[in-house]
């Protein structure tokens, strides 16, 4: 453990003075390795930080929410997570799969308390649709201790949605419930990603 830490301490250390966009980049890049696909990794790497040092992060095959989130912490304790979070609206992010999108989860577990910042994702639309489309695909399915809605400040009357049917909300992540969850999908499928949005719906 001491030694992933270590080594993951030098890789950060590369992109020294530590702030919440290059934290968030870096994020980034670690969930789309959680892909099959090398060749896409290889590419992340050398675009995030230079061919120069693409080698030295590519070593790190296996990242660990823990270690890296301890690793940072380390070397920049006074970050802000949830401004960490706001900041994934960048190019190149995608979440590839369930297991990147868990990944990204425990990483925001790890390093914070509290929920998940809703705005960070259906605030207002990224200018990487795509990238808040694939985040938004899996945290609607996600199970409620993975990933919840629940504290929404804007939220349908659960009476209206089931309109007097007893359903089951207790394994619900509450999804369908968030107001804002329901306008930003509106709104990305009035830009052309009407099919994307049918496929989360």
């Amino acid at each position: 453990m001491q030694d992933n830490i270590s080594q993951c301490q030098e890789i950060l250390s590369l992109f020294l003075p530590l702030d919440e966009v290059t934290i968030a980049r870096i994020v980034g890049v670690i969930v789309r390795t959680q892909s099959d696909d090398k060749s896409v990794h290889s590419k992340l790497l050398a675009d995030l930080c230079g061919n120069n040092t693409s080698e030295d992060l590519s070593q790190m095959t296996e990242w660990d929410a823990d270690t890296l989130i301890y690793a940072t912490k380390q070397l920049a304790p006074e970050l802000n997570w949830v401004t960490i979070m706001e900041n994934l609206d960048h190019e190149g992010f995608y979440i590839p799969n369930e297991a990147a999108f868990n990944f990204l989860m425990s990483v925001y577990k790890h390093a914070s308390q509290g929920h998940f910042p809703l705005r960070a994702i259906c605030g207002s639309i990224w200018k990487n649709a795509e990238g808040q489309i694939s985040l938004l695909k899996y945290a609607v399915s996600a199970p409620p201790e993975v990933f919840t809605f629940a504290h929404s400040g804007r939220q349908l009357a659960y009476v209206d949605v089931v309109n007097d049917h007893k359903v089951q909300i207790e394994h619900a992540n509450h999804a369908w419930l968030c107001l804002d969850l329901l306008e930003v999908l509106c709104q990305l499928a009035e830009r052309d990603h009407a099919s994307s949005v049918r496929s989360i719906l």
